[in-house]
């Protein structure tokens, strides 16, 4: 069975397919900058390390397999990811990517990303992503467009929920840029 949001309440509040959340007007003027005043400095482009004071802000520039809801307490819906199903056989979660995600050059988003970032986080990123990962037994590619994630209980719908709220991270640019 495909499921189509991660609701730690069992109450979704938005159905399959729907085109916006209720907050959200889909009709607004799209493009214009953002402006955020910090008091500070930072040394550093990479919110996810433990090292250096980054900028404020970037990361909403990262998206997620999944993303959660404002006007929910506790749910998340399809974002890079289409949906997702249990293999429940192998202890894992599985994450169909969706054919639309891409990069900001065009690219698209393939497993191999996904299986990089959570690679890379686990390993060197910010402890509280080792924490988050702790968990998780392996992480495999199914193709370009499907990313299985074996874990130690799958009805542990809080590690789902925040595995899909990981953000996801280019390979591209860190083969050659160092991700630490």
């Amino acid at each position: 069975e495909k499921y189509y949001n991660i609701t730690l309440t069992d109450d979704a509040k938005y159905k399959k397919g729907f085109h916006a959340f209720d907050y959200l007007n889909p009709k607004a003027k799209k493009g214009g900058g953002i402006r955020i005043g910090v008091v500070g400095n930072f040394d550093s482009i990479n919110p996810h390390i433990l090292l250096g004071n980054s900028v404020t802000g970037i990361s909403y520039t990262y998206d997620s397999l999944f993303t959660v809801s404002l006007d929910e307490l506790a749910s998340a819906y399809p974002l890079i990811a289409e949906y997702y199903y249990y293999d429940l056989a192998n202890n894992e979660i599985i994450f169909k990517i969706n054919s639309k995600a891409k990069w900001h050059d065009g690219r698209k988003i393939t497993s191999n990303d996904i299986k990089y970032s959570f690679a890379s986080l686990k390993k060197d990123g910010h402890p509280y992503y080792g924490n988050i990962l702790a968990n998780l037994k392996n992480v495999r590619t199914i193709g370009l467009s499907k990313i299985a994630f074996k874990l130690e209980n799958i009805n542990n719908k809080d590690q789902i929920y925040k595995i899909a709220q990981i953000p996801i991270i280019s390979s591209f640019y860190y083969k050659k840029n160092k991700f630490k």
